[in-house]
């Protein structure tokens, strides 16, 4: 590698590394702010640079809030087990493994359930649909993918009911843990009769009635959450 070279490939791994600076001060102001809230110049400012140099990196701020989206995806598929060695489980039982796996999500990254939250208010806001969105439902699929896979295995071995739809089963398993807690974390507490919910116990209800519905008579089914294995 002759000079030149060299000063142009460490100039882009600085750029590269202030532009990642940048995203996370701007996923930061997003759980702090709000995503409809912020504003350019408080990312700028969270990120310790001028707002014309911003700017360089994230044209629009529709553009940034998909990055960040992008990297709180690939952050959290990094973060979950490997689900290829639990070929050997039934279909059911892998699908309890993964309802676990989405326990442990919700306790453990709120901040990324906050943002998706707010990242479809934001987007459904908007008159057009920006182009990049395109690009963000690739990297949220490897999320959903095990899921699809479980089901189809449940319903090869007969572990789960026959006739289900593995597309409107899996859809209404996410969308009903993840909005349950994305309300318990945005919009707890407005009445007094909210003080009396137990986010851990609805949790826990909802398992079970997951793997009580989708069980075939034949399959033994184990009460509670936290365990994969009958």
């Amino acid at each position: 590698m002759n000079p030149k070279e060299k000063r142009e490939l460490e100039r882009q791994q600085l750029s590269n590394q202030r532009r990642s600076e940048v995203l996370q001060a701007a996923k930061r102001v997003f759980h702090s702010k709000g995503i409809e809230s912020a504003t350019m110049t408080d990312i700028a400012n969270e990120a310790e640079m001028g707002v014309a140099s911003l700017y360089r990196y994230f044209n629009t701020k529709p553009e940034l809030v998909i990055e960040a989206g992008i990297d709180y995806c690939r952050d959290v598929i990094a973060d979950q087990p490997r689900r290829s060695a639990d070929a050997a489980l039934s279909g059911l039982n892998q699908v309890r493994a993964l309802l676990n796996d989405l326990l442990r999500i919700c306790d453990e990254r709120q901040d990324f359930l906050i943002f998706l939250q707010q990242f479809d208010f934001y987007f459904a806001n908007k008159a057009n649909c920006h182009p990049r969105l395109v690009e963000f439902e690739p990297e949220i699929f490897p999320l959903v993918a095990p899921w699809f896979d479980a089901m189809e295995c449940g319903l090869r071995d007969g572990s789960i009911i026959s006739g289900i739809q593995s597309v409107d089963a899996v859809a209404l398993i996410l969308r009903s843990f993840i909005s349950l807690q994305q309300r318990n974390l945005t919009r707890d507490h407005i009445l007094s009769i909210d003080e009396r919910f137990d986010r851990d116990a609805q949790l826990s209800m909802l398992f079970d009635m997951v793997i009580h519905y989708l069980a075939t008579p034949e399959s033994p089914v184990t009460e509670g959450t936290g365990s994969a294995n009958d």
